[in-house]
């Protein structure tokens, strides 16, 4: 992913050079604490991990979403990073407050999308 290189490059600095945050595929396993009407064995996911370059990862349920029939893998996986970096940016950084994100959200992609 793009912020892979960004980050092995030197143009972006973490506090840790770790790669492969983000991640897509298909249920294999679920823990028994699960709930089936979120996440079960078959459904398409993205998700936030430290561990997306392996073949299997394992991951908390909170840090996982299903993926839209509309989406591939790859443009789904590659929609987390810059999805919470706009959050953050929005809300930490740019103070706002509830009910004016969504008011933002749609003026500027009324405007640039």
């Amino acid at each position: 992913m793009i912020q892979d290189i960004l980050v092995a490059l030197g143009i972006v600095e973490l506090p840790i050079r770790q790669f492969g945050l983000e991640a897509s595929g298909i249920i294999t396993r679920v823990g028994a604490d699960v709930n089936p009407d979120e996440l079960k064995v078959g459904d398409r996911v993205f998700c936030l991990t430290k561990q997306a370059y392996s073949t299997y990862i394992t991951t908390p349920t909170t840090f996982c979403t299903r993926i839209p029939n509309y989406l591939s893998f790859s443009d789904a996986s590659s929609m987390l990073v810059p999805y919470v970096t706009a959050i953050h940016s929005l809300v930490n950084v740019g103070r706002l407050e509830n009910g004016q994100v969504s008011r933002t959200l749609l003026s500027f992609c009324m405007h640039r999308c």
